[in-house]
């Protein structure tokens, strides 16, 4: 998968979505409550999740990826950026913005500072 259809596909899943994935507490989740998928979540089939992945909070640890990272890069998809941007979901998901309203408009425009720095087409951000 090219990295332009990687940023594509969480960007979309994470604006379509419309919230962001945590569990009870407000922590992120690969897999949190509603259904709902943090970034790299969203490139993880549900046939391939393993709750296990919950106990991982990054892809890779010391430059080596943990057990969710090597699932994503085993389909395809290049780790730091998928990093990149699972970062920009956690910061929008806990960063208190618009008084309260819902942070995607704040995922948004991390979104498309990461499309700049990778060169990428961010016109999906504006979907």
């Amino acid at each position: 998968m090219t990295n332009q259809e990687t940023f594509d596909t969480i960007v979309r899943a994470i604006i379509k979505q419309g919230s962001y994935s945590t569990n009870e507490m407000g922590f992120c989740r690969y897999r949190g409550r509603y259904g709902r998928k943090c970034a790299a979540g969203h490139l993880i089939p549900d046939s391939e999740y393993d709750p296990k992945f919950e106990a991982y909070d990054s892809l890779s640890e010391n430059g080596k990826p943990t057990l969710p990272g090597k699932k994503i890069a085993a389909l395809g998809h290049n780790l730091e950026l998928v990093s990149a941007l699972q970062s920009a979901h956690d910061a929008a998901a806990t960063y208190p913005n618009d008084f309260g309203r819902r942070k995607v408009h704040d995922f948004r425009k991390r979104a498309c500072s990461i499309a700049l720095l990778w060169d990428l087409d961010a016109s999906c951000c504006d979907e």
